[in-house]
C-alpha cells in the first residue's frame, strides 16, 4: 500500500476548521459508524481540507496569471501558494467556481450567474428540463427572485450548485455558510405552504451526520422534485411577492 503523503499546514489548519464542524455531529457519527467514527470524521475533514486548499491554490494561480498578462505586480497572496508537487492541478472539474472561498455579495452574484449553466451538468433528465423552465423565468441574473416561489428554485439551484461543485453541504463546515441559507430558507420561510416545509424538513433531516455522498445526491434530487413540483402547481397570477430573501434567513447549523 502506497504512503499518503503528509498534509501541509494549510491543509492541516483547514482540517481543523472541518473537524471542529464535524464534532458538533459527533453523536450521529458515533451511532452510524461505532467504534469507526473517529476514522470517519478524520478521513472526511482531511479530503474536505485537501479540497479546500486545492480551490485556493486555483484561484491564487488564476490571479497570478492574470496580473502577469495585465502587467501588473500579483498580490501577495498569489505568491503563496500551497502547492503539493505530487498533485496535478490542471483545474479539469472547474466549471467556473466562485472567484474567492467568502460569502460577500460580490461573490455571491458572480455564483448566481453561473449556477444555471451549472445545473445542467448535474439535475438530469425531466429535472434538469424542468428546473431550466423555471429558473429563467423566475430568477434574474443577479439578486434575489421577485416572489417568493422564484426565491424556492433559486435556494434548490444554490444547495445543488455548492454541493456539486465544491462539495458543500448545508449542515458541516463550510456549507453551513454556502448552502446552510438556502436549506433555512426552504425550512422556515412562512411563505411556503407548511405541509411542504414539513415533507423538505423530513428529506433534509434524513441526512445530516451522515457521509455518504450517494445519499446526499439523491436527497437533493428528492428536494428538487418536491420544489419543482410545488411551483409549478401554483398558478402565475397567484405568486406571492418576496418578503424575506434566501440569504436573511441565518443557518440552522454551525
Amino acid at each position: 500500500m502506497l504512503n499518503e503523503r503528509k498534509l501541509t499546514e494549510n491543509e492541516l489548519e483547514q482540517r481543523k476548521i472541518a473537524l471542529k464542524g464535524l464534532l458538533k455531529n459527533k453523536q450521529a457519527l458515533v451511532k452510524k459508524y461505532g467504534a469507526d467514527a473517529e476514522k470517519v470524521m478524520y478521513g472526511t475533514a482531511t479530503k474536505q481540507a485537501k479540497k479546500k486548499v486545492e480551490k485556493m491554490n486555483l484561484e491564487n494561480l488564476r490571479e497570478l496569471i492574470r496580473t502577469t498578462l495585465e502587467g501588473n505586480d500579483p498580490a501577495p497572496k498569489s505568491q503563496a501558494l500551497d502547492f503539493d508537487s505530487n498533485k496535478s492541478y490542471s483545474g479539469g472539474a472547474d466549471y467556473g467556481s466562485e472567484v474567492s472561498a467568502t460569502s460577500d455579495e460580490d461573490n455571491i452574484e458572480q455564483t448566481e450567474l453561473k449556477e444555471a449553466n451549472i445545473l445542467k451538468e448535474f439535475l438530469k433528465g425531466a429535472l434538469k428540463d424542468r428546473n431550466q423552465v423555471l429558473f429563467d423565468k423566475l430568477v434574474p441574473g443577479q439578486g434575489a427572485s421577485k416572489f417568493a416561489e422564484g426565491e424556492m428554485i433559486r435556494a434548490l439551484n444554490r444547495l445543488v450548485y455548492r454541493w456539486y461543485n465544491d462539495g458543500d453541504k448545508f449542515f458541516e463546515g463550510y456549507g453551513t455558510e454556502t448552502a446552510g441559507p438556502a436549506h433555512s430558507f426552504l425550512v422556515n420561510s412562512d411563505q411556503i405552504n407548511r405541509g411542504e416545509q414539513r415533507k423538505l424538513e423530513a428529506l433534509f433531516d434524513a441526512v445530516v451526520g451522515t457521509y455518504t455522498d450517494e445519499e446526499y445526491e439523491k436527497m437533493l434530487d428528492q428536494v428538487a422534485e418536491l420544489v419543482l413540483s410545488y411551483v409549478e402547481g401554483i398558478p402565475e397570477d397567484q405568486y406571492q411577492e418576496l418578503g424575506r430573501e434566501m440569504f436573511d434567513f441565518e443557518p440552522e447549523y454551525e
